[in-house]
């Protein structure tokens, strides 16, 4: 799981959850050493290895612009920490180390971001707990508050407390990977931010709620940008009820936001459409640009292989590039 987290692209991984004691302090501890020892590059948030780490404040810099980092969880499932290690996990309770650790940030970095583990699990608004907690932070300097644990998506908002600071939260981003058997469970959504640093400060410029699909066929499991999601993917799904119009009805629900960007895969131009085309102009190549997958033509035109609903096979043993109306393929030498 560590090896396809950073393979994937992730830099900063978040182990504050209410599952972190699940396995004791065995579980925590391998963890921290997991990291350490494989990926000491990758940033470790909400989990400690002594009392120093607990006191210090993680912070990175990108482009010239310095982040404070913090990650909580609001509770263990009814586990408790060792007194003699009470700073093995950041907890919510501890919210008057939390704040004070957001105040001493706003002096060491240019902004702060905090990943929150909070809020009703399958609830689509945040609870009144969690809105009250989260105003508490922006108050006490955090610029962006990410947060998890109720399973599905809830809204972003640009809040502005009854104090008058003013901060950007993601109130649940919902599940990326999804294991669970309802609709709502598998949409979940990436906190995409632009923040910039000039003369007047550092500040987010432009930020986005970009759904995603877990989209699971047995034990096979992949993640879709809900823009790249076809309802012939949807018809395989294992959790019944999928489809495009489902999800971008709950997007939208919830978020208050349009999906209208997606493209409808189901073919508009009748069935035998694209197979015409592939039998009467040659077949030039295959690519692939920011996902989406193309077959180009000798006359300068492009097919979306989504689109046709045709399989596209890369054989180095074949004499040409062709179409096979047989099994609705179109082979290409590579």
């Amino acid at each position: 799981m560590g090896d396809a987290i950073v393979n994937a692209g992730f830099n900063v991984v978040l182990s504050a959850t209410n599952h972190t004691f699940d396995k004791g302090l065995y579980g925590i501890n391998s963890t921290i050493k997991y990291w350490k020892e494989n990926y000491p590059e990758i940033t470790l948030l909400g989990v400690h290895e002594n009392k120093e780490d607990y006191d210090s404040i993680n912070i990175i810099e990108k482009n010239n612009i310095k982040i404070a980092m913090f990650n909580y969880t609001y509770g263990l499932n009814g586990f408790s920490l060792p007194k003699e290690e009470y700073y093995k996990v950041n907890l919510l309770s501890d919210k008057e180390k939390f704040l004070n650790d957001l105040h001493k940030a706003e002096k060491l970095a240019d902004i702060s971001i905090c990943f929150v583990h909070i809020g009703e699990e399958y609830r689509y608004t945040p609870t009144s707990y969690q809105k009250d907690y989260i105003e508490s932070l922006i108050d006490a300097g955090a610029d962006i508050v990410i947060c998890a644990h109720p399973h599905v998506i809830e809204p972003v908002e640009d809040v502005i407390t009854k104090n008058g600071n003013r901060g950007l939260v993601y109130y649940s981003l919902g599940n990326f990977v999804s294991g669970q058997t309802e609709v709502d469970r598998n949409l979940g959504g990436l906190a995409s931010i632009e923040i910039i640093k000039d003369k007047n400060g550092t500040r987010v410029s432009a930020y986005d709620f970009v759904p995603v699909v877990t989209h699971r066929t047995g034990t096979d499991i992949s993640v879709y940008l809900l823009a790249d999601y076809t309802n012939n993917l949807a018809k395989k799904h294992s959790v019944q009820g999928m489809s495009i119009e489902k999800l971008c009805s709950l997007y939208k629900e919830i978020t208050g936001l349009n999906v209208d960007y997606i493209l409808d895969m189901e073919n508009p131009h009748g069935e035998n459409y694209y197979k015409d085309i592939l039998k009467t102009n040659k077949i030039k190549d295959f690519s692939i640009y920011q996902n989406i997958p193309y077959i180009e033509l000798e006359n300068n035109h492009y097919i979306l292989a989504r689109d046709a609903n045709i399989r596209v096979v890369l054989d180095e043993n074949i004499d040409k590039n062709y179409y096979s109306e047989e099994d609705n393929t179109v082979y290409i030498k590579k």
